[in-house]
Order: C-alpha cells, then sequence, then structure tokens
C-alpha cells in the first residue's frame, strides 16, 4: 500500500473517527485516502482552527486529537494552535504535508532550510520529525501516539513529504503500542510515594488544591475521593477551573491564586488557616507562585511528568512526580489519612457551603446592580446566561475583556466544562472550540463565548458552524474595542489609546448571511427572551450583545 493509505489505517487501528484540518497541494494524497475511509475529516476555513479543534478533541477525550494541514503556510497558520495545546497539555497529532524531497534546495511553500517545520515545532510539541523513508512510516506514528499521551500529554508532529505519501510501503508489522518505554520499576513510584508519606508532618487542618493536571488525567473523581478521606476542602487553580465537581460538598471551586487579581478574602482566610497545602496536577508556574505566596505552610506537590516516578524533598515542600496522575492519587488514598489527626476544621462541609453561599450572593448582587445598564454590564449578561443555560452546558472562552467577565460570572456546573486558551492566551480560541465540543459531545449544550476581537479573528468559520449544522450558541460580548487593552492603556499609560478599536461589522447580519439564527440585544430588557429563544432549539446561533469596556471588574478573582 502507498504510504498515504498507511497512515490512514493507521488513525483507523486508533479507533479514529474524527479528524480536522484544512487541505493543500502537499497533502492531497494523504486527503485521497482519507476520502475512502470510514474517519470523517472536519474542514476548518483556517489552520489554526482546526489545530484549536485537535486541542480540545483531546481534552475532551484523553485521546490525542488529530489536525492535518498542507506544507509551508498551511503548517505555519497552525503553531498558535499547537502551542496552545503544548501549554495546555493537551494531547494532539499534528499531520503536515512537506515539499517533495527532491527539491530540497529551493522548494515550494519551503524555505531555504528544508528541515524548517521540524525545527519550528520542535519546541512547542513533545516531538517533532519529518519522515524521509517510507520504512520509518510506522514506528514514527507509533512513537509519536504514545509520546503524545505518556506522562504530561502534549502535541506531537510529523512532516509527511508529497512524494513519500505517494511511495510504496512494503507490508510491515503493526506494533501494538503497548509496552513501556521508560526503564522504571513498577514498584518505583509505590516506594516514593511511601517515603513521601512517612516523612509529611502531621497535619490537622489540610487544604486541596487542584490544577490543569487533573482535567488532563481525568482525575477529578480520585481527587473528590482523596479529599473526602482527609476531610479537607478543594480550590482550583485559574487553569484548572472545572477541574473539580462545583457540587461536591468540600468543594470551594473558586481559585486559589492568580498573579493578576486579589484572591477573595474568605478563600485566603482558609489557604491561611491551613497547615497543610496538597497541590494536585499543577503547573511549575502555579506550584511556585502558591509557594511565594503562601509563607510557611508545608506543601505537598504531585503532578505528572515524562520522567520515571521521583521524590524532590526541599526545605518546605515534597513533590511526588510520576508519569501517572491516577496512580499517584491510588496511593496517597490508601497512605495520606495515617498523617492526619483529628480535623480541627469543625463542620467543614458546613463552611465550605457557608463560604460559596457568600461568594455567590455577592457576585449576584455584584451583576444585578447592573440589570437596566447601557450598554448592557458584561456581569449581567453572563449571569443572565447562566440562569437560562442547562445544567451541563460546556462553555467555550477566548481572551480579553469577555474572559475575564466569563470566569467571574459563569460558573460551570460539571468537571471539565469550561474550555479556554489558558495561559498561552490565544484569541479566536473560542469559536472553533465549541465547534469541535459540539461534534464531540454532541448530546452537550455549547455556548461559545467571545468578544468582538476574538469574533473577527474567525469569522470565517461561521462557514464552519453552518455547514456542520451544530448547534453552537455563540455569545459576543461586542463592545467595538480590544477592551483588555483599552483597560490597560487607560491604566498603565495616563489613557494614551493607541489601535484598540476594533470598527467591527454587526456580527447578526455577518452571521445571518451563512444562514445562521442571529439577533442583535443593545436593550437590557431584551436579554433573557433572547437568550431563551436561542437556546429553545438545536439550531446554531449568534446573538450579539452590546456591552462597554470602562465597567470595572469584581474585585477578586474567583
Amino acid at each position: 500500500m502507498k504510504v498515504a493509505d498507511y497512515v490512514v489505517e493507521f488513525l483507523h487501528d486508533k479507533g479514529y473517527e474524527l479528524v480536522f484540518g484544512l487541505p493543500g497541494w502537499n497533502i492531497l494524497a494523504l486527503y485521497d485516502a482519507l476520502r475512502s475511509s470510514g474517519t470523517e475529516h472536519m474542514l476548518f476555513r483556517h489552520e489554526n482552527s482546526a489545530a484549536v479543534a485537535a486541542d480540545v478533541y483531546g481534552r475532551l477525550t484523553g485521546r490525542p486529537g488529530v489536525c492535518i494541514v498542507t506544507a509551508g503556510p498551511g503548517a505555519t497558520n497552525s503553531v498558535t494552535g499547537v502551542a496552545g495545546a503544548y501549554s495546555a497539555s493537551s494531547p494532539m497529532i499534528h499531520m503536515a504535508g512537506h515539499c517533495s524531497r527532491s527539491e530540497a534546495l529551493q522548494p515550494f511553500h519551503g524555505v531555504d532550510d528544508w528541515f524548517f517545520l521540524e525545527k519550528m515545532f520542535r519546541p512547542i510539541t513533545k516531538f517533532s520529525k519529518t519522515l524521509i523513508r517510507a520504512s520509518e512510516v510506522p514506528e514514527v506514528l507509533e512513537k509519536a501516539y504514545r509520546t503524545s499521551v505518556r506522562g504530561r500529554p502534549g502535541p506531537v508532529h510529523v512532516s509527511l513529504p508529497t512524494d513519500l505519501l505517494e511511495e510504496e510501503l512494503e507490508a510491515v508489522k503493526k506494533s501494538s503500542g503497548e509496552g513501556e518505554e521508560l526503564g522504571c520499576a513498577h514498584n518505583d513510584l509505590e516506594r516514593v510515594v511511601n517515603y513521601a508519606i512517612k516523612i509529611l508532618p502531621r497535619s490537622t487542618k489540610p487544604i486541596v488544591i487542584a490544577g490543569l493536571g487533573v482535567l488532563r488525567t481525568f482525575t477529578w473523581g480520585a481527587v473528590e475521593d482523596l479529599t473526602r478521606r482527609i476531610n479537607a476542602p478543594v480550590l482550583v487553580t485559574r487553569w484548572g477551573r472545572s477541574a473539580v465537581d462545583p457540587a461536591s460538598p468540600l468543594s470551594l471551586d473558586y481559585v486559589s491564586l492568580t498573579p493578576f487579581r486579589d484572591v477573595h478574602p474568605l478563600i485566603r482566610e482558609i489557604i491561611e488557616e491551613s497547615d497543610l497545602v496538597i497541590s494536585i496536577g499543577l503547573e511549575a508556574g502555579s506550584r511556585r507562585l502558591l509557594e511565594e505566596s503562601v509563607k510557611d505552610v508545608p506543601m505537598l506537590h504531585v503532578y505528572q511528568w515524562d520522567g520515571c516516578p521521583e521524590l524532590v524533598v526541599g526545605p518546605r515542600s515534597i513533590e511526588i512526580r510520576s508519569p501517572s496522575l491516577r496512580r499517584i492519587l491510588e496511593l496517597l488514598h490508601r497512605g495520606l489519612e495515617r498523617c492526619f489527626t483529628a480535623t480541627r476544621w469543625g463542620d467543614v462541609k458546613n463552611r465550605v457551603a457557608k463560604v460559596r453561599e457568600v461568594i455567590e450572593r455577592e457576585l449576584r448582587n455584584f451583576a444585578e446592580q447592573y440589570s437596566g445598564a447601557k450598554p448592557l454590564h458584561p456581569s449581567y449578561v453572563l449571569k443572565v446566561l447562566r440562569d437560562v443555560a442547562e445544567e451541563n452546558a460546556i462553555v467555550t472562552l477566548d481572551v480579553g475583556d469577555n474572559m475575564v467577565w466569563a470566569e467571574t460570572f459563569f460558573r460551570v456546573r460539571r468537571p471539565n466544562s469550561l474550555l479556554s486558551p489558558g495561559r498561552f492566551g490565544a484569541m479566536g480560541f473560542s469559536l472553533p472550540a465549541a465547534i469541535a465540543a459540539k461534534k464531540i459531545l454532541g448530546e452537550r449544550q455549547v455556548l461559545a463565548i467571545t468578544g468582538d476581537g476574538g469574533m473577527l479573528m474567525v469569522l470565517g468559520e461561521l462557514a464552519t458552524l453552518a455547514e456542520q449544522k451544530l448547534g453552537v450558541k455563540v455569545v459576543v460580548l461586542n463592545d467595538g474595542r480590544y477592551g483588555m487593552l483599552w483597560k490597560a492603556q487607560r491604566d498603565r499609560f495616563s489613557g494614551r489609546f493607541i489601535a484598540v478599536d476594533t470598527h467591527p461589522p454587526n456580527f447578526a447580519k455577518c452571521a445571518r448571511l451563512y444562514g445562521i439564527c442571529s439577533v442583535k440585544v443593545s436593550d437590557p430588557r431584551e436579554l433573557k427572551p433572547a437568550l431563551e429563544d436561542v437556546l429553545s432549539d438545536e439550531a446554531p446561533a449568534l446573538i450579539d450583545v452590546a456591552v462597554a469596556s470602562h465597567y470595572e471588574y469584581y474585585p477578586y478573582v474567583v
């Protein structure tokens, strides 16, 4: 068979029914093979959107999303989405067509260095390889798949020269993909965890802080079991939002630390009262920020990485690192309770409930005081949207003012239901992310919350939404500005504004041109009826809401 046929067969054998991409000359042989397969291809109108969709596939399924693009500009257009997936620890297989091996000197869709794509993707992937010989294709694809999901998940990149795709591949023995690449003894982790528990100081007021790693490993149930076992309240980091079940009686589900805004005093009080912090799945920066902001409290950090199990003992912290966060939690669950004496939290569940009640009341009152504001106040828009949305709604966010308001006032009610660009902070994430989420989990309501700046970056994906006929509801908080930058220029640069006005079109009319139901809202009295109307059926819809950028944020990050 040809290499292109083998690649498609490889995807089929891995169980793929859906991949994302945008074709081009150098990858057409793979698309031709894909056409006659049972795998569906979702066409996006920009390669970056296809990479975002593959990122979301990885987040929601735990398996690498597949993004297929063409050589040169096709691949470079997707760099932002791949980098975002790397930052967010999302598994992805990024396949790019590549210039023919025979034109390596001065290729079309290439540069003088024929290996430039491999080199360009290397810092933002776990593995980057340009295939040269047909015989290496099976091994490289298998290694790419395994690397993407092992340890800390992330994207991998494979460049496929156009002439290689049409080359014949001799019969090969397929790898099962099983086996451990790392030379780790099976009892290494158990020994590490047992020693960590042995040297851990006794605690009467432990707290748990869950991060991004809990989302990527689908271990929120294990985290809940652990917190229940040791009777500890659980918080989240900003990028770990929805990493715990908000309905859990020990879940505060509020952010524990951030370098940008203050943590709520009630949350700060609980953190400062604790005598042991157990962080689960926090990224390196979040672990450092936690240690800098919470002084004189012992900490146990557990997280997933690509190396063998390892224990690192610092002046006031202990780190357990392992390729399997789930396995760490299983071992901790069995042995950790002996580190705790009778709790001094009192009725911790009642205290957690009271803190949640106070903060939710503050948020509700903050939003409702602006119920009559024109332009509409973003907090009120998000509060009303939350009131009318389904309990299990998945929400996708963009970067900018809209993200700050949505993170604060739209409280998701299920784990792994808030999808954001994360710390890489790429605009244009929300709409392609929502399209992918709805395609993957069609029974769930999916809401794409974005701003006019983010919407302008992906306006062409309205064609994707219309073609797919997916019931995504797009809510555009439209202030005609890059609102976060406008605030920054107002506050940091004495109001010297430059390049912050977006001059957006009428998004509702744009959506209607694609055959998408749409409405423009500029009166707060129209908001709830309009949202209820578009949420009442499964058709795709867009709501263009006139808001303003001068409104001040709620003072705390929650």
